[in-house]
């Protein structure tokens, strides 16, 4: 099993959207639902790390509903996985993730 780091940085931005789902739909159980499936989602990476396909510079790329894109590393030696970002599909990534 590899170790899930997540900076809090990518915490803050996981909580920004719990909050615009909770802004946009007034619903706490939507909010509830989407930010513990994307949770489940990077949880995941415990067992699968390897499972989602390399986007650039070995950050692989996790896509939760379609909607959401996580991007993350994996440390081999250290049996760790570090997600760097995670972003709205409609988002441009690409100028952002290096």
């Amino acid at each position: 099993m590899y170790k899930i780091i997540i900076p809090d940085y990518v915490m803050e931005d996981i909580y920004k959207i719990k909050e615009y789902i909770f802004r946009m739909s007034f619903s706490i159980d939507t909010a509830n639902k989407i930010y513990n499936e994307i949770m489940a989602n990077i949880l995941t990476l415990k067992v699968f790390p390897s499972a989602y396909p390399i986007f650039k510079n070995n950050l692989r790329v996790l896509t939760v509903r379609k909607k959401y894109r996580i991007f993350y590393k994996i440390n081999e030696l250290n049996k760790e996985v570090t997600v760097y970002y995670i972003f709205w599909t409609e988002q441009d990534y690409n100028s952002i993730v290096h």
